[in-house]
């Protein structure tokens, strides 16, 4: 029986994977939904159609539109649009920061040479290459940036609007080479994506990415929903999609599609030994040694402002026993293509597995 349901399991993602390898994604993080063509979808509840999307490199030249379907997203109105969106061009570092530098986040502390303890202040840097911190919804890149701004000193940027800059991140919103990661949850393919030359890939047990975006859906960055909504037609619908968008986004960045070299990082990694992990990562974002002083900041200060207390249950009251196993598929096809992608050349682990 066991082995029937693991079959079924194979065959129905085999058929998802097929129909939906033509189709575009939706993929939403931080308030917003964004189409694979790079247009930004936000939150009255409308209906949005979606267009198509070839994962096949050797079809990338007869890329059309094939079908489109409908699916609920959040949508914002127009008129509630930053100024800062993707297709605008942001102004000098000094112009950048003007206006803004009297929000200070609880990493910016003065710095004390004599503290072995002590952080640096963070700054925008000029003309770093453009690098995409790329990850899933859920897999925890508003904590990397945290990480990666303590650790480097440069302030991380992002292709939304700049929300979490009352909140510390002044380079929010900035996607140029003024900061060192530019965060995204969009594919690499949208017609005005930056010109990224390299991608950070940030990567989480995509069961565990799923439960961090319901709950930051259902309650924001630090809350935590109760049991009973893990319980609801909600969120059956939200783990089916969500495990369908999850492999199409991570094998897309692993293709031809992105030209890019591609670092792999774990989050797992990142909570098993950050100052292991970190020290290759400063190495490949700025080709120098992170220093004694951050690591020792690092270690202070590594949670960060978006702590969710812990929740009462456990994975396990979460997810039904066919669910685990799809995921557990889910995740070996995509360890798979990371593999395959290394033996090429165009992907390296941050942490040799």
């Amino acid at each position: 029986m066991a082995d029937k349901k693991i079959l079924a399991c194979v065959v129905t993602l085999s058929v998802f994977l097929v129909v939906y390898s033509t189709t575009s994604v939706v993929l939403c993080g931080d308030g917003s939904c964004e189409l694979d063509n790079g247009k930004t979808q936000t939150d009255d509840g409308k209906v949005a159609s979606r267009t198509s999307l070839s994962l096949d490199s050797s079809l990338q030249s007869k890329a059309t539109t094939q079908r489109s379907f409908l699916a609920v997203v959040p949508i914002r109105s127009a008129s509630a649009k930053s100024k800062f969106t993707k297709n605008t061009t942001l102004p000098q570092n000094t112009k950048i920061a003007k206006g803004i530098t009297n929000v200070k986040s609880k990493q910016d502390k003065p710095q004390d040479s004599s503290d072995p303890h002590s952080c640096q202040d963070n700054s925008f840097s000029n003309n770093l290459p453009l690098t995409a911190l790329a990850s899933f919804p859920g897999a925890g890149n508003t904590w990397a940036r945290h990480i990666i701004e303590q650790a480097t000193g440069i302030y991380t940027g992002s292709v939304y609007e700049p929300v979490l800059r009352d909140v510390g991140f002044l380079g929010d919103g900035v996607h140029d080479g003024s900061v060192v990661v530019i965060k995204t949850h969009r594919l690499p393919t949208g017609t005005n994506a930056p010109d990224y030359k390299r991608c950070i890939l940030l990567l989480r047990d995509p069961g565990d990415a799923m439960i961090a975006e319901f709950k930051r859906l259902k309650a924001g960055k630090t809350g935590t929903p109760s049991l009973a909504l893990f319980k609801t037609p909600d969120w059956k619908h939200f783990v089916g999609e969500k495990m369908i968008q999850f492999e199409i986004f991570y094998r897309t960045w692993l293709s031809e599609l992105f030209q890019g070299q591609k670092y792999i990082l774990r989050y797992e990694d990142l909570i098993k030994d950050l100052k292991a992990t970190v020290k290759p990562l400063v190495k490949v974002l700025l080709g120098t040694d992170v220093t004694k002083n951050a690591l020792n900041c690092l270690e202070d200060n590594a949670e960060g402002d978006y702590h969710r207390a812990p929740a009462d249950f456990t994975r396990e009251d979460i997810f039904t026993s066919d669910q685990e196993m799809m995921l557990t598929i889910i995740k070996k096809r995509v360890n798979s293509r990371i593999n395959d992608c290394v033996k090429r050349g165009p992907c390296l682990e941050i942490v040799q597995q």
